[in-house]
């Protein structure tokens, strides 16, 4: 249930899809209701004071099959704005700034080349940020030198989900965003990122990919 709307724009057509949704605010979905409540040690990402906050943000529900619930489940949450808030950035030099800019790539990667990430979403690629961020809380691992860095290490860690088959929503643990895919068509996936992976690794300068 959504209408689609085409821009032409100095010669390249935009595809806009416009969905109607359901605004919960401040509320949380029961799905999610496990998320943040795990005692973590100091330093960790995100912050209690940040996971307090997401948790009031209110979330979207879909009039969306999702294809992780039964049949008869006909809305999918969105949990986009706690997305924004715990990727949202002043500076690109800053820790968030580098992040964005890791989330970029991948997604920019996958605009030049949808056959190599098929059937990844750029939700998949976000997602996987997402983790690594909470994997690597401290600022220091997110400063501009180290940008290459992570952006391997978000790609190696997207081919490793890819191989096992589970990729777990950020917010949702329970729920594989990959559980629907073939196994043998991910596995083909990971190989196609595995050897992107390999020539930004060995040569990213003269890689022509981030010339698209």
């Amino acid at each position: 249930p959504y209408t689609q709307v085409k821009i032409s724009k100095f010669g390249e057509t935009y595809i806009f899809q416009l969905l109607p949704a359901l605004f919960f605010y401040p509320a949380w979905p029961p799905c999610a209701d496990s998320w943040g409540q795990t005692p973590d040690s100091p330093g960790a990402w995100p912050t209690p004071q940040a996971i307090a906050t997401c948790r009031q943000l209110g979330f979207f529900a879909l009039p969306v099959l999702c294809p992780f619930s039964d049949k008869e489940t006909v809305w999918r949450v969105s949990f986009v704005r706690s997305e924004k808030f715990l990727l949202h950035y002043e500076r690109l030099d800053s820790p968030q700034g580098v992040v964005r800019q890791v989330e970029r790539i991948l997604k920019m990667l996958r605009t030049a080349d949808t056959d190599a990430f098929r059937p990844l979403s750029s939700y998949h690629l976000r997602t996987v940020v997402l983790h690594v961020c909470q994997q690597f809380p401290d600022s220091n691992a997110w400063v501009p030198y180290r940008l290459g860095e992570q952006f391997l290490e978000v790609l190696r860690q997207l081919i490793q989900a890819l191989e096992k088959g589970e990729l777990k929503h950020f917010f949702v643990p329970a729920c594989n965003l990959l559980g629907q895919y073939n196994q043998q068509e991910l596995a083909a996936t990971a190989q196609r990122l595995r050897e992107i992976h390999e020539e930004f690794r060995l040569a990213p300068g003269h890689s022509i990919r981030l010339q698209c």
